[in-house]
């Protein structure tokens, strides 16, 4: 009786769907940056601005990606041309677990310099900047805020919680 009924309400459209997220248009991408949701304005800002970048240029979907990297697993490059770019060496994940069936990705993501206000290797070093500067070559890369910073250092010696780059994702639909 309960099978039956469930296939008739499917039938109907209701039940189980998938909830797929939407992506975001450039013009709403625009409004993130005009409002300063993205930015280099305060160490919160800051750091969902990286959160951001890094979702873009290397594909970083999770909570847990985001929440396992850590400073070292960045190497900063220079291309034939001279233009200057960074790449990501991902730890294990959910898709790609590692061990003898490593299903590694095909090609090597890079973040590249660009000119102007939004370039992404600026955001980055400014934010390896405003870290203590024994913490700068060595550490998890999200760290958490100041409440109260002073000039330099906007961020304390300890990780960010995974719950709080969680919320992160709401960032373009708040």
């Amino acid at each position: 009786m309960f099978e039956g009924k469930v296939k008739h309400l499917s039938w109907q459209g209701k039940g189980k769907r998938p909830y797929a997220a939407s992506a975001l248009t450039a013009k709403e991408e625009e409004i993130l940056w005009t409002a300063k949701n993205l930015s280099n304005s305060s160490p919160r800002v800051l750091s969902q601005t990286m959160w951001w970048l890094f979702t873009q240029h290397f594909g970083l979907r999770g909570r847990q990606e985001h929440h396992s990297m850590e400073v070292e697993d960045f190497v900063f490059c220079e291309g034939d041309c001279g233009t200057e770019y960074i790449t990501f060496g991902e730890h294990p994940t959910k898709t790609r677990q590692g061990g003898l069936n490593t299903k590694r990705r095909t090609v090597l993501s890079k973040m590249f310099v660009t000119c102007g206000a939004r370039c992404p290797v600026q955001f980055f070093k400014q934010y390896l900047s405003r870290s203590l500067l024994e913490l700068r070559d060595k550490r998890p890369f999200y760290l958490t805020v100041i409440n109260n910073p002073n000039i330099e250092i906007w961020y304390k010696k300890q990780r960010l919680g995974i719950n709080s780059i969680d919320l992160w994702k709401y960032l373009a639909r708040g």
